[in-house]
């Protein structure tokens, strides 16, 4: 029987920001307006072992306790409909002891092209909202984070 990895979270503590996204100019009376784009601002500050009253929370396979940063995969995309679009939303791939798995993890999503994963690398990976009719990746980071104990 294969035994499953204990679980841990970390807590990213961030500041956004958005700004745009008002109707266009020459449209305030129509039915159906178009949108400004709209700018999403995300800064990561670091991390937290224990949660505090606004987070991000990442699950993790390893004990958080015995690092003193880690490195964490952010994804940037855009989104939108028939009327607008957003830029710069953000997810969270996810946190890794070694900068070098976080890089390959990080080229991985960059090269594919939406295509992430990609199955000989990465197995069972869900979530990947950069991938869609309207969405479009914009770019992925690796950011040296400090865990706040």
């Amino acid at each position: 029987m294969k035994k499953t990895a204990e679980k841990f979270n970390v807590y990213l503590i961030y500041d956004e920001s958005t700004h745009g996204g008002g109707v266009c100019s020459g449209q305030e009376n129509e039915e159906w307006p178009s949108l400004e784009d709209e700018y999403n601002e995300f800064h990561p500050k670091g991390l937290r072992l224990k949660a505090p009253e606004w987070s991000e929370t990442i699950e993790i396979d390893f004990d958080p306790a015995e690092s003193e940063h880690l490195y964490v995969v952010v994804v940037r995309y855009s989104s939108g409909s028939t009327f607008g679009n957003t830029h710069g939303h953000w997810h969270i791939e996810g946190a890794y002891k070694s900068y070098e798995k976080a890089e390959k993890i990080e080229r991985s999503i960059s090269k594919d092209d939406g295509c992430y994963p990609s199955k000989k690398d990465y197995k069972n990976r869900g979530y990947m909202p950069w991938v869609g009719h309207f969405e479009s990746l914009e770019g992925v980071t690796v950011e040296r984070l400090n865990i706040w104990k």
